[in-house]
């Protein structure tokens, strides 16, 4: 009974470690948020719509893009809080897939986008 249940948790214990196995926290510097909302007037549904939010981070002469994918309620976004961090010194640790940002009180996971042309900055934009 209690066989294929610890089957299934040492699975999933060992892919999370093994694709986070290469990551370490670095620091780095959120150089420029940008937010744009998803709907306007009233193309909106009554309920609360989040905004469309993009981050860009700067590690040394490396440039990390990501947004928010948020589980649950798309309302309560913990990525909202990073806007405020703009032109701060945060940690990050990346992988392939994420970015996982840690800043006082913050603590959020960001999907790797590429080539996204809504920065200011050309180098963000090409990461």
């Amino acid at each position: 009974m209690y066989r294929p249940i610890a089957l299934l948790v040492t699975l999933a214990v060992a892919s999370v470690s093994f694709q986070d196995g290469d990551s370490e926290r670095r620091k780095a510097i959120l150089i420029e948020t940008h937010s744009t909302p998803r709907c306007y007037g009233l193309d909106c549904p009554p309920w609360p719509v989040p905004p469309e939010l993009y981050f860009c981070f700067q590690e040394g002469a490396e440039y990390h893009t990501g947004i928010p994918r948020p589980w649950g309620v798309p309302w309560a976004n913990k990525a909202k809080r990073l806007l405020a961090l703009q032109g701060q010194s945060v940690e990050i640790i990346v992988t392939k897939t994420e970015i996982r940002v840690l800043a006082p009180q913050v603590d959020v996971r960001l999907k790797v986008v590429h080539n996204n042309a809504v920065f200011k900055l050309d180098a963000c934009n090409r990461s």
